[in-house]
């Protein structure tokens, strides 16, 4: 995973395929204990959404909502 590069062109992105590594570096990261993974249900929900989203390479999307007040007059506050 990573950087894929086919014929100069880039075709990942480091961010997207990283996941599953972020996750399991942020789970050793916070806890002291050795810990061994052999079975997919092993893992935490999250991590299994995380395994599953990587696995089957569906990219992630980060959606930024944000409220819009509007006043009694419809104009956006």
């Amino acid at each position: 995973m990573g950087d894929h590069r086919e014929g100069g062109r880039h075709t990942g992105d480091d961010t997207e395929n990283k996941c599953t590594a972020n996750y399991l570096a942020k789970l050793a990261i916070n806890t002291q204990q050795k810990m061994i993974f052999q079975q997919f249900n092993q893992l935490e929900k999250q991590g299994i959404k995380i395994l599953n989203m990587d696995k089957h390479h569906v990219p992630a999307v980060r959606i930024k909502t944000r409220k819009i007040y509007i006043n009694n007059n419809g104009q956006h506050a």
